[in-house]
C-alpha cells in the first residue's frame, strides 16, 4: 500500500489542531526555506535505510498504511506493530544551525550535522534523480513573514 504524503492546514488560534477535513496548500506557521518533497505517493522513499529522504514542512503529513495479514487470530491475541524509524528532525528554530532552511541535506556518510566542509552529500546518478523526481516542492519563508 502506497505512503502518501500531504499538506494541512494548522489554526493558527491552536497550532497543534489539524483540520484534516480543510487541505490548505500554504501554511499558517512560519516555515523554513528550501526544498521538500513532492505530494503524493513516497513509498519509495521510506522503503529503504538510504540518503532518499521525505523531507517534511510545517503542517505536511505522512500516512503509512499496512495489509492486515490473512487469518484469523488465536483468542485473547492481539496484533501490533513497530515501526523502525531512520532519520533526521531539524527542527525549525532559528537558532539552530542553519534552522532557516531545509537544507543541507543530511546524509548517511557524514561525520557531524552540519557537515564538515570536506564532506559532500550524495552526487549518485541515483541521487540526482531522486533530487529531481522528490524534492521538488520549494518554499520560501519570505512569502509567510510578508502581510497581504
Amino acid at each position: 500500500m502506497p505512503a502518501m504524503m500531504a499538506a494541512h492546514d494548522i489554526r493558527r488560534q491552536d497550532p497543534f489542531s489539524l483540520l484534516f477535513d480543510e487541505p490548505r496548500s500554504t501554511s499558517v506557521q512560519s516555515r523554513r526555506s528550501g526544498r521538500f518533497t513532492r505530494f503524493g505517493d513516497v513509498t519509495e522513499l521510506i522503503s529503504d535505510n538510504d540518503d532518499r529522504l521525505v523531507v517534511m514542512g510545517a503542517g505536511d503529513e505522512l500516512t503509512v498504511r499496512f495489509r492486515v495479514p490473512a487469518g484469523v487470530l488465536p483468542s485473547g491475541w492481539k496484533r501490533g506493530f513497530l515501526l523502525y524509524s531512520v532519520g533526521w528532525d531539524k527542527d525549525c528554530n532559528l537558532n539552530t544551525v542553519p534552522g532557516h532552511s531545509s537544507e543541507p541535506f543530511p546524509f548517511r556518510e557524514m561525520t557531524a550535522y552540519p557537515f564538515a566542509p570536506e564532506e559532500t552529500s550524495p552526487n549518485t546518478v541515483r541521487h540526482r534523480a531522486y533530487l529531481r523526481r522528490y524534492q521538488t516542492r520549494h518554499q520560501d519563508q519570505t512569502t509567510f513573514w510578508r502581510a497581504d
